[in-house]
């Protein structure tokens, strides 16, 4: 591609900086620990510049993700036994009153904790498998167990993990098997929709992340769109859908526009790995079990602490989705978008909370709502506007690497990371 992952100033003399001589006053072990960290810190920042332009190999990925685990067990603490939600509900039903306040506080620290290292986990091996679409099973089983040793998981939780792992490497090979049976384009997309294409159109077909990736002209993606299932469009360029077969197989269609100059491989594959995270993700909703909870509750105080676990595990989705259009919104060829957009209440396609906000007409509901939904969402979401305006201002970074640099972290950390980045510059 002659593409070269862009060095901020700072990191081509970084060596320099590095081997610069401190003052005689200050202790060997200061300066050897003042060296270290400098230097983790540029590599650091090197390797997020190279995932996210897709310059990283298997070996620098582990490196990265060593670093990231580290630093993640620094910022949500790690929890010294297994932690099982359900069954320490349980528990706090027989524990007298005066003791239900601390043991609740307690429980609410631990279930955000242990739920932000399962998102990370799963964030972990999802680059793992985007790095190496046939990652040995091992390898991301390895990143469970260090997960689940620092933060409880469950014998469910691990179990639920080591489906995810399964279902991917059982598309990924049933994809595999039926593009080596279908060689010729034409008919495996007749094989696959039911649709007959002309032999003389131009076609480029692979096989994906756990789906047949289709790339073709915009009418012939609109014909494949009538005749597909439940087809999910992604920013009106691309669709997921799936065959009929039993059991089916997954297809992702992307429409080429010839006229688009902009188009580089690298947003392409920005658009594929989207496609992947949404079926990565897709049976990872919590809210239906918390929802239930909270209805069977008859203990007022955890009866709250149920409801406002359920609506903070509905605000982490509608932020997710936040995080996407603010990361597009920040490219320069949309400069000038309102971030505004999020907050009216207006039942937009931008309202991502409309149909949880107002759900149940309780005095509990309405305050819990208000406060999760409205008004702590604004602050998290302006927070992360600032903190990443604040990176790239103070830290001199360009565009797309502040994007490199936060990009997998929720919003919600955006502030911290950047902070702890421009303390380390500093």
């Amino acid at each position: 591609m002659g593409f070269e992952t862009p060095t901020p100033p700072e990191v081509q003399n970084g060596s320099n900086a590095i081997e610069q001589p401190k003052p005689d006053t200050e202790p060997n072990g200061v300066v050897q620990n003042t060296r270290e960290k400098i230097a983790t810190f540029f590599a650091f920042n090197q390797l997020k510049l190279r995932e996210y332009f897709g310059k990283i190999d298997e070996s620098q990925l582990q490196s990265l993700l060593e670093l990231e685990f580290e630093q993640s067990k620094k910022d949500t603490p790690p929890i010294s036994d297994v932690f099982d939600p359900e069954a320490e509900l349980q528990n706090l039903k027989t524990l007298p009153r005066e003791q239900k306040r601390e043991a609740l506080t307690e429980f609410k620290g631990k279930l955000a904790r242990q739920r932000e290292a399962w998102a990370t986990c799963r964030t972990f091996l999802r680059r793992k498998i985007e790095v190496n679409h046939d990652v040995e099973r091992q390898d991301l089983m390895d990143w469970i167990d260090k997960f689940s040793s620092e933060y409880g998981f469950t014998v469910s939780q691990r179990q639920t993990a080591e489906e995810i792992i399964d279902d991917y490497c059982a598309n990924r090979q049933r994809v595999k098997d039926f593009r080596q049976e279908y060689q010729d384009n034409t008919e495996l997309l007749t094989e696959l929709t039911g649709i007959s294409i002309e032999k003389t159109k131009k076609l480029d077909v692979s096989v994906g992340l756990m789906a047949i990736d289709i790339r073709c002209d915009g009418y012939t993606a609109g014909r494949l769109y009538e005749r597909s299932n439940d087809p999910v469009i992604f920013e009106g360029s691309a669709f997921a859908s799936y065959s009929n077969h039993q059991p089916p197989i997954k297809y992702n269609v992307f429409r080429v526009d010839t006229e688009r100059k902009s188009s580089k491989p690298h947003e392409d594959q920005h658009q594929e790995n989207k496609i992947f995270r949404k079926q990565f993700d897709q049976s990872q909703d919590e809210s239906w079990s918390l929802w239930n909870q909270y209805q069977n509750e008859q203990d007022t105080e955890t009866k709250r602490t149920l409801l406002e676990s359920y609506l903070k595990a509905n605000r982490d989705k509608a932020l997710v989705r936040v995080k996407d259009e603010l990361i597009a919104m920040k490219k320069p060829k949309n400069a000038g978008y309102p971030y505004d957009i999020w907050f009216k209440q207006d039942n937009s396609s931008y309202d991502y909370l409309s149909d949880i906000r107002d759900k149940e007409d309780s005095e509990l509901y309405r305050e819990c709502s208000q406060r999760l939904l409205v008004e702590e969402y604004r602050r998290i979401v302006e927070s992360a506007v600032a903190a990443f305006d604040q990176l790239k201002k103070k830290g001199g970074y360009s565009i797309d690497q502040t994007i490199a640099l936060l990009t997998d972290k929720p919003l919600t950390q955006w502030p911290k990371t950047a902070r702890r980045l421009l303390e380390e510059r500093q």
